[in-house]
């Protein structure tokens, strides 16, 4: 009797990634069965550049009033500018305590708030978290690739004793999984193999193959060659890390550029509101600089996926905010005209 755990999402565990891996896991599915049935070899890569759009689209009412609100921010940087200017050169508690007590009265009278523009960020990051996880096991969401992994476990499990010669080769064996993790070959548990299967190299499968002789060899060839299809997009391995060989590394550097742009957007958008740059500087430069560079390295040894979501999700940013920008110079225009 086979239990076959990978034809439904199962969510990761955990209080927060666990109800998100689930949701995520689902959309991420039902997305991946529309791109399979119109192009199999890209349906993957498709379906994390189609699913990112839905996420933004998602989020787009809370990128639209953080918009406003930057706007907001924008209108209120003279009257920012002579408050400090009033207090110019004065550092003492009292008068850093009256300045700071004069701007959250601007703010409060405009019903601007400075801390929306972290919003955005602070919802992505548990997504972007989730997908890290997600991508690490993506059979468990994937229904038609988790199909693949069952039946791959299925050919092996009909090899007499496949437990010992999977046991008896380390190098495919237990050695592939964390020591705290307990592998039950011997109970003839579906999953568990899946499990084990998951991360097995080029290299690992051409030793299964080899140390089981008694295994339908043809079909497991075609089987093998079905996950790959699923499993890569512009030949990189979007379930394996990125790496820095070509063409995997290819994902790190634009994720490092588009990031570097996305920055850079944000630290336009905070000088125009004003405040004391100053003291903005040096957090504008973490931001501009240490981000890119921080996020390159997370894609390098993050799946290859959560790179192409992040990529995407910055591109579809800058495109987000350069026509919010168009839509609200049209809307101003429109105002001026009527005044006059």
């Amino acid at each position: 009797m086979f239990f076959n755990t990978a034809r439904m999402v199962q969510p990761e565990p955990g209080f927060i990634v666990g109800p998100i891996s689930g949701v995520l896991g689902f959309v991420l599915d039902f997305i991946f069965n529309i791109m399979s049935a119109l192009s199999m070899p890209l349906a993957l890569g498709l379906s994390i550049i189609v699913f990112t759009i839905v996420i933004r689209i998602i989020l787009l009412p809370l990128a639209i009033k953080m918009h406003k609100n930057m706007e907001k921010m924008r209108t209120l940087k003279p009257a920012m500018d002579k408050i400090n200017a009033k207090y110019a050169g004065k550092k003492d508690p009292d008068s850093t305590r009256q300045k700071n007590m004069e701007i959250q009265a601007m703010y409060k009278e405009s019903g601007a708030n400075p801390l929306s523009g972290c919003l955005p960020l602070l919802v992505q990051m548990p997504i972007f978290i989730t997908l890290f996880s997600m991508f690490q096991r993506p059979y468990m969401y994937i229904s038609q690739l988790g199909d693949v992994y069952s039946r791959i476990a299925q050919q092996v499990m009909m090899v007499p004793g496949y437990d010992t010669i999977i046991a008896a080769t380390h190098s495919i064996g237990l050695d592939k999984l964390p020591q705290n993790i307990q592998l039950y070959l011997g109970f003839g548990i579906e999953s568990e193999l899946m499990r084990l299967f998951n991360t097995y190299t080029p290299t690992d499968w051409d030793t299964l193959l080899y140390v089981m002789p008694n295994i339908n060899y043809d079909y497991m060839v075609y089987l093998l060659a079905q996950k790959d299809i699923m499993e890569h997009f512009l030949t990189i391995s979007l379930v394996a890390p990125a790496g820095i060989l070509l063409p995997g590394v290819a994902l790190p550097i634009i994720s490092a550029l588009s990031t570097f742009l996305t920055s850079k957007l944000m630290i336009r958008q905070q000088q125009n509101m004003g405040g004391d740059q100053s003291a903005m500087a040096i957090q504008q430069k973490i931001i501009l600089y240490v981000m890119p560079v921080m996020m390159g390295a997370i894609t390098i040894t993050a799946p290859a996926g959560v790179g192409l979501y992040w990529v995407a999700n910055n591109f579809f940013q800058l495109f987000q905010h350069m026509a919010l920008v168009k839509i609200a110079a049209k809307k101003e225009a429109e105002k001026e005209e009527k005044k006059e």
